[in-house]
C-alpha cells in the first residue's frame, strides 16, 4: 500500500458522519477523493460543495467523483464557487468548502447565521491562511480544529512531492528613471518609483485608511522594476518554467505564451503537452491546474492577502519524480512591505531549503 492510500486509510478509520472541522493536507496528497471516500463511506444524501473558481466546479470535481465511481453521488451534490455562497440557503448533510482558506467574512455569512444548515461541515486546504479575520471566521465554524494534517515535509518524506529549494530575490526600487505618473487630473507629474513608494507609505501611516493601503499594494504590483528583472530571468532560466503574475497587464507585457482569464486554453494545452516552455498565469492559475515535469517557478509577486495561495503556486512544481528538485524564485521589492509578504509566505516551509539574495 502506498502513502496516499496509507493516509485516506486512517482518515477513514477515524472520521465521523458529523465531524466539523478542517482536513491539512499537503498538494498532490489526494484532498478531494478523501472528501469522496467520505462521502461514500457515510452515504451522505445531500451536498454542498463550494470551489475558489469555476473550473474546479465544473470540471475537475465531477470528473473525481466520476474518477472514483462515485457518479451516484454526484447527482446528489450542488458545486458552488464561494463568490455565490453567500446567495445559497438551505440544509445539507454535508458541506465541504475546498481550499478554505479562501473564505471570507462576507462568504460566510449564511453559514454563521445557520441560513445554511448542516450536519457535516468540512474544510480542505494546503495551506491554512494568516489572516486574523479569516482566522476567526474559521474558529466560529469550527474549521480551526485540524481533523488530520499531512505536511508538505511529511509528503516529500513519503515521495508524494518533490523536494524544492526556494530562492528570494529583493529587487531594489528604481531611484533613478521618473516614469510613474502621480498627480491627479488637474495637475500631473512623473517620480521615482522610490519617491511614489514614500509617498503612499506616509499617507498609510497618516490615514491608516484600507483605501491607502490598497493604493499602495496595487503599486508594488504593478512595479516596472520586478517586470524588468523577470523578463531578464527569464532569459537565464533553464528547462520548463511557470511563471506567476500578479494581474493580467503584468503577464502580457513578460513577451512569453500566457493564459488568463481574457485568453483561451490554447497556451495552456500546449504548455501542458510539452509543446511550450514557458507559461505565465495570473494568480487564478494557482489553484486547480497541476502542471507535469517543470524545472522552474518563477513568483513575479506573493500574494500580499494572506490567504495561501502563493504556496499553492509553490506547490504545482513539486510533483515527485526520481532525484528531482523543483527550483522556485520568489521576486520581491527590497525596503518595502512586498519583503513582509514575502516573508511571511515562507514561514510554514522548512528554512533551510530558502536562501535570500538581494540584487
Amino acid at each position: 500500500m502506498n502513502a496516499r492510500e496509507d493516509i485516506l486509510k486512517d482518515i477513514l478509520s477515524s472520521a465521523k458522519y458529523d465531524d466539523i472541522g478542517t482536513y491539512l493536507v499537503a498538494p498532490r496528497v489526494g484532498k478531494t477523493r478523501i472528501l469522496i471516500e467520505l462521502i461514500k463511506k457515510f452515504k451522505y444524501k445531500k451536498i454542498l460543495w463550494v470551489t475558489p473558481n469555476t473550473k474546479l466546479r465544473d470540471e475537475d470535481i465531477p470528473n473525481e467523483f466520476i474518477k472514483w465511481k462515485a457518479k451516484s453521488y454526484l447527482k446528489k451534490t450542488t458545486t458552488l464557487c464561494y463568490s455565490s455562497l453567500v446567495k445559497q440557503s438551505g440544509e445539507y448533510d454535508l458541506i465541504v468548502l475546498d481550499e478554505v482558506q479562501v473564505l471570507s467574512l462576507r462568504q460566510a455569512k449564511n453559514l454563521l447565521t445557520r441560513n445554511l444548515k448542516y450536519k457535516s461541515l468540512i474544510g480542505l486546504t494546503g495551506t491554512l491562511p494568516k489572516h486574523k479575520i479569516k482566522l476567526d471566521v474559521m474558529s466560529y465554524l469550527g474549521l480551526d480544529k485540524i481533523l488530520k494534517e499531512v505536511s508538505i515535509e511529511e509528503a516529500i518524506g513519503n515521495n508524494i512531492v518533490a523536494d524544492y529549494r526556494i530562492t528570494t530575490i529583493g529587487v531594489p526600487l528604481d531611484s533613478i528613471n521618473r516614469n510613474i505618473l502621480s498627480g491627479n487630473k488637474t495637475k500631473s507629474f512623473y517620480q521615482t518609483e522610490y519617491q511614489k513608494y514614500q509617498y503612499l507609505s506616509k499617507v498609510c501611516e497618516d490615514t491608516m485608511s484600507t483605501s491607502a493601503f490598497l493604493r499602495r499594494m496595487r503599486f508594488i504590483h504593478n512595479l516596472p522594476s520586478k517586470l524588468n528583472y523577470a523578463k531578464y530571468a527569464l532569459t537565464k532560466l533553464k528547462g520548463r518554467t511557470l511563471v506567476f503574475c500578479s494581474n493580467i497587464e503584468q503577464s502580457n507585457q513578460l513577451g512569453v505564451p500566457t493564459f488568463n482569464s481574457k485568453t483561451n486554453k490554447d497556451n495552456l494545452e500546449k504548455f501542458i503537452k510539452e509543446e511550450i516552455n514557458v507559461l505565465a498565469l495570473v494568480n487564478s492559475g494557482g489553484v486547480g491546474y497541476t502542471f507535469q515535469n517543470i524545472d522552474n517557478v518563477l513568483v513575479i509577486q506573493a500574494d500580499s492577502n494572506k490567504n495561501g495561495l502563493s504556496v499553492q503556486k509553490i506547490c504545482r512544481s513539486l510533483i515527485y519524480r526520481p532525484n528531482y528538485i523543483a527550483k522556485i524564485y520568489i521576486l520581491y521589492s527590497k525596503n518595502t512591505v512586498d519583503k513582509n509578504w514575502v516573508f511571511s509566505l515562507l514561514e510554514d516551509l522548512d528554512s533551510s531549503k530558502v536562501k535570500h539574495y538581494n540584487l
